[in-house]
């Protein structure tokens, strides 16, 4: 299973076919729905939108997370430690 199965919301038959359509991969819409800014809409449904505000923020993050790493517990999921350096 890839990791980002667990993360990113399931995708619809018709969701599916825009995305390679349009050259969008599992990872951009983890980080719309993570990044983007919220936007309910009828029918229960909520639309994220991911602008330069959302992008600069994310570069911001990225950048804070250069040359860090995380260890995952590949039992439950959970978080070991964080640190700086690739170590």
């Amino acid at each position: 299973m890839n990791r980002l199965d667990v993360l990113v919301p399931t995708i619809s038959y018709h969701a599916s076919v825009r995305m390679q359509q349009r050259g969008f991969e599992r990872s951009d819409i983890l980080l719309m729905v993570l990044f983007g800014t919220p936007d309910r809409q009828h029918g229960g449904t909520t639309k994220y939108r991911f602008g330069e505000r959302e992008a600069k923020e994310v570069g911001k993050l990225l950048d804070k997370l250069k040359n860090s790493s995380l260890v995952l517990s590949d039992m439950d999921n959970h978080v070991v430690t964080v640190q700086h350096g690739l170590g």
